[in-house]
């Protein structure tokens, strides 16, 4: 599945009988209707027995009613003066979301509207092949505090969906699975999912996420990338730390000098802070593995160097 939509055309086929509706093509989209009547035999109920084409499901309800119903001969019905008014939940908790369904056309089914009328089953419903996973919306927004940032999305329908696995870089190109949340499976109504993610890359000023949606059958997909810039706190921060060949330094005030210096107070390195207070330090490559200082104005935090 995929965080889109689809084309469709319409397609109208009808039947008015209990049996398996075949059709010998496949399409994207379209409608069928069917009008069933109660059986005179009690003993053996009829029923409303759809079938939508193979690779598609049944998306909408667009009509139903148990009671009267008259026939317009295009497709459509008009409802008559008896109606049971639970046959719209009735039939959509039956056909949505499946390829085929049936449906007992009896008063034990929908309740008696009308004592001592003649009532049958009418229904127009729309197939369509099974929806994507359609995104309506994918936000990250970044805590107070830098205590973490929480993303947020919703869709207008899934199908099929296990799983929407959430994903970060530092970079924007280089992504790392953070965990997942549990989607919905198959659903046409509309949900919000939320993440906070609490452990955020010391130093990182920037953090791009993407959501990485799985089908239950292992395809995936991914959403747009979302970038979040973080709030400073005070204080310096190295990532990575420990670091090895360089380290990223952020907390530190806009152009502010900074130096590295060993536990005996020996000058190693020295930059200029960024208008963002960040900083890029480059370690020697002879540096030998220890303990440093970084100083960034009055401010210092410790460099483990491995």
């Amino acid at each position: 599945m995929k965080f889109l939509g689809f084309s469709s055309f319409h397609l109208v086929r009808s039947v008015v009988a209990s049996a398996l509706l075949l059709l010998p093509f496949l399409a994207e989209a379209g409608q069928l209707n069917a009008q069933v009547s109660e059986s005179d035999n009690q003993s053996t109920p009829n029923y409303l027995t759809l079938t939508a084409p193979a690779g598609t499901v049944f998306t909408s309800v667009d009509y139903a009613n148990y009671g009267v119903s008259v026939d317009n001969g295009d497709g459509t019905y008009t409802k008559g003066s008896c109606q049971a008014s639970n046959s719209q939940s009735i039939v959509e908790s039956a056909a949505l979301n499946k390829n085929t369904f049936s449906i007992e056309v009896s008063d034990a089914t929908f309740g008696d509207p009308c004592f001592g009328t003649r009532k049958s089953l009418a229904v127009v419903v729309t197939y369509a092949t099974p929806l994507p996973v359609v995104l309506t919306s994918f936000t990250v927004a970044a805590q107070p505090g830098s205590a973490g940032t929480t993303l947020t999305w919703a869709t207008a329908s899934e199908v099929n969906s296990a799983r929407f696995e959430v994903q970060r870089s530092s970079t924007g190109s280089s992504f790392t699975a953070l965990g997942s949340v549990a989607a919905h499976g198959s659903s046409s109504v509309s949900h919000t999912y939320t993440w906070l993610d609490a452990s955020l890359p010391a130093g990182a000023t920037t953090l791009y996420y993407r959501l990485r949606q799985v089908d239950v059958d292992g395809s995936s997909t991914y959403s747009p990338v979302r970038s979040v810039r973080l709030e400073r706190t005070a204080g310096l921060a190295l990532y990575p730390n420990p670091g090895q060949a360089a380290t990223t330094l952020g907390g530190a005030a806009s152009y502010a000098p900074v130096r590295i210096f060993t536990p005996l107070g020996g000058l190693v390195a020295a930059t200029t802070a960024d208008a963002t207070g960040t900083a890029l330090l480059t370690l020697p490559s002879t540096l030998p593995t220890g303990v440093y200082v970084v100083r960034a104005g009055t401010q210092t935090v410790r460099l483990l160097v491995k």
